[in-house]
């Protein structure tokens, strides 16, 4: 049985799975083991590598923007301003973490061009700046920073509406962490 069949199998043992609890229908033990839930997930920890980073960036930038602009105005930011800010603060943190994107792109296909095979995340660097340049690790930054800049904006402006809505029900769980509006401070802390 080739990868592919495998693959197929096991979606098809899914299904099964999900009709059965769908219609009451009895699945056995063997259909359960059939079920490989990480094939065809090639570079599961690769994909941390630029992402651990981004939101070490992105989330303090936001809050360090939102409490910059909250002081300015000398009142707490609305949740469209805390859009704006999450917005810059992805686009950021986006920029700045392409190489890392690229680096994990370059691990996931495990190959170069020449089909040989990539060996580790210093490797891939290596390899990518001796042959194709530094800027090559900058490859893609304008749609990665355009389509994080739009999601940045939709992400923390929703945030902000539904923590807003919701403060009256569930206020904020923290001493350190006082909600602005409600303690009449301006600030994150």
């Amino acid at each position: 049985m080739g990868r592919s069949s495998v693959h197929l199998f096991s979606f098809q043992t899914c299904v099964r799975l999900i009709l059965s609890k769908a219609i009451g229908v009895f699945v056995s033990l063997p259909d359960l083991a059939q079920i490989q839930v990480f094939t065809n997930f090639r570079g599961n920890f690769c994909l941390c590598i630029p992402q651990i980073p981004f939101s070490f960036l992105q989330f303090p930038m936001y809050e360090a923007a939102k409490a910059f602009w909250a002081q300015e105005q000398g009142r707490p930011v609305s949740p469209l301003q805390a859009a704006a800010c999450g917005s810059v603060a992805g686009a950021v943190a986006a920029a700045v973490t392409t190489p890392l994107d690229v680096i994990k792109t370059r691990l996931i296909l495990e190959k170069d061009m020449q089909g040989r095979k990539y060996h580790g995340i210093v490797d891939v660097f290596r390899r990518v700046v001796a042959e194709e340049g530094p800027m090559t690790l900058f490859a893609g930054v304008a749609p990665r920073v355009m389509w994080i800049t739009i999601g940045g904006f939709v992400y923390f402006g929703a945030y902000e509406e539904v923590r807003r809505l919701l403060s009256p029900v569930f206020p904020p769980p923290h001493p350190h962490f006082p909600d602005a509006s409600a303690s009449g401070k301006v600030g994150i802390l």
